[in-house]
């Protein structure tokens, strides 16, 4: 016969253990949903037009680079 005190003790060990998978789990689940997150936000900001004719346009639109540096300038102070 084992002592009472004794099996409390692993079923105290044994529910901690459960608890700690349980949370290593859910930390896992977390950050992938906080990395799907950044992800999904990172896309959203991809889809802006420049505009630098300040037009409607359907089309591809080339510009020099020195162009775009000045559009993302005006992109950021319009936006802070």
């Amino acid at each position: 016969m084992r002592n009472p005190i004794t099996q409390k003790v692993n079923i105290l060990f044994n529910t901690a253990k459960e608890l700690a998978a349980e949370v290593a789990i859910l930390k896992h689940c977390n950050n992938g949903l906080r990395n799907a997150i950044v992800l999904q936000k990172k896309k959203g900001k991809k889809g802006k037009r420049l505009n630098l004719y300040r037009e409607e346009t359907t089309g591809v639109e080339c510009y020099s680079p020195t162009r775009v540096v000045k559009a993302r300038e005006l992109l950021a102070e319009k936006t802070a």
